[in-house]
């Protein structure tokens, strides 16, 4: 795995950031509409984001979300958990340093409340393998920057995988090997997660595992969706969301984990997270294609960080043109960061 260095990809993001925005095409705008919907049922009554909630604030911040308005409370609960020693999980940290990458913040130089000065980038490598969540290794491959770290990083997700049955995460389900073939930057272990993934596809969608039935469900189609967008299988992809939208989208704007069922809070995360990726990677139309990057981590309440990615149901918007070309290059840097790490591991 070569380093990925970090001029590269700001060049990457300059270049990418008026194609997202000029050319979205009307599948984006659809796609845009309901992440807008989405994000309103999950966050609309939010007051405030604290850094416990940087998972969901990440997805808000992706979902178009106005952070202006929460910024300097965000910053001060940061400052407030390291002094806490709350801050003490790779995925928690990295999950911060790309919420306050979001909202200009130096994340190299981070002030804290005693005025020292910290890189949360190597703080996020410093914190070794230990998260919340190992879906959250996503957020940690895309921030963290040091080689032999990732390799770590790397090394750990492998250890939990078994070829033709998938990841190990309180069991073997679809939704922890679609994750894990998101992650993952061997590409072997990576085309046999997709195939085992592939194992749980019925008529209406993705099932978790077949030990608790088989009907679809729409945190597992989410998570193929996610999967399928990250890996910039545009086929697939597009074909997924059909699935999603049709059978688990709801008029409220969340989105079901049953079949006919009501929104729920966990499934429409798992949602947010795959639309986001998937409008960033899949739903723009460039009328030239970009040959310096491949597009691309990754749904009543909001939880908690460590909640909010492991959760499994198996277990004033400012929706402007530039705010989404913004947001969408956020996003787009994840895929970057992944997509071009799986190219030169």
């Amino acid at each position: 795995m070569k380093k990925i260095i970090a001029i590269t990809l700001s060049i990457l993001l300059i270049i990418s950031l008026l194609p997202m925005a000029a050319f979205a095409s009307e599948k984006s705008d659809e796609v845009m509409a309901k992440i807008v919907a989405a994000r309103d049922f999950l966050y609309g009554s939010k007051t405030e984001f604290t850094a416990a909630d940087s998972y969901d604030f990440l997805l808000y911040l992706y979902a178009f979300g106005d952070g202006a308005q929460f910024k300097d409370a965000y910053i001060q609960s940061v400052k407030d958990a390291f002094e806490a020693g709350t801050m003490n999980t790779a995925d928690r940290i990295a999950l911060a340093g790309l919420c306050l990458d979001e909202l200009g913040v130096n994340v190299n130089e981070f002030e804290l409340n005693d005025s020292s000065k910290i890189d949360l980038e190597q703080k996020t490598a410093d914190a070794g393998l230990d998260v919340d969540s190992p879906y959250n290794y996503f957020f940690v491959i895309s921030f963290a920057d040091d080689e032999t770290y990732l390799e770590q990083v790397q090394a750990k997700l492998t250890e939990d995988y078994t070829k033709g049955q998938g990841y190990n995460y309180w069991g073997y389900g679809s939704d922890n090997t679609s994750n894990f073939a998101a992650m993952i930057l061997d590409e072997e272990l990576e085309k046999d997660a997709v195939d085992v993934v592939e194992t749980t596809r019925v008529d209406k969608g993705y099932y978790y595992l077949a030990d608790y039935g088989t009907d679809a469900n729409g945190n597992s189609t989410a998570s193929a969706l996610f999967m399928y967008a990250v890996l910039n299988n545009q086929e697939k992809a597009d074909e997924v969301y059909a699935l999603l939208v049709d059978n688990f989208g709801t008029e409220s704007g969340g989105f079901a984990y049953a079949l006919g069922g009501e929104a729920d809070n966990y499934a429409t995360r798992d949602a947010l997270k795959a639309l986001v990726y998937y409008n960033a990677r899949c739903c723009q139309d460039d009328p030239e294609p970009d040959t310096t990057a491949a597009p691309e981590a990754d749904t009543k309440t909001a939880t908690t960080a460590a909640d909010s990615s492991a959760q499994q149901s198996t277990p004033a918007t400012g929706d402007s043109l530039a705010a989404c070309g913004i947001a969408g290059v956020a996003v787009l840097a994840l895929g970057v960061v992944i997509a071009t790490r799986k190219k030169e591991k």
